[in-house]
């Protein structure tokens, strides 16, 4: 089953070493103009995967930002580290 309306041709190599044709690999990818206008339900599909992405984050950076030095400390986000034992014994004394 083609994924395109238009079937490719298959291109077998004359040769060893065949020419490349279009694309060699390793340019840029060449423009192909411009998009393609979208409707009003495929900007509302966008729109809502942006928001499903972005405001997690946004809702984590809020709650850290007013939970700071509550109930959230430096320690609390630095990465935690295998106490060595000077540290257990001042700790002890």
């Amino acid at each position: 089953m083609p994924l395109s309306p238009n079937p490719s041709k298959t291109v077998t190599p004359s040769g060893p070493n065949p020419q490349p044709q279009g694309y060699d690999g390793s340019s840029p990818f060449p423009p192909d103009g411009q998009a393609p206008a979208r409707d009003g339900g495929e900007r509302l599909y966008v729109t809502v995967a942006a928001v499903i992405v972005v405001l997690p984050f946004m809702a984590l950076g809020l709650a850290g930002r007013l939970l700071w030095g509550r109930l959230i400390h430096p320690a609390d986000v630095l990465p935690a580290r295998r106490p060595t034992p000077e540290r257990v014994a001042a700790r002890r004394a």
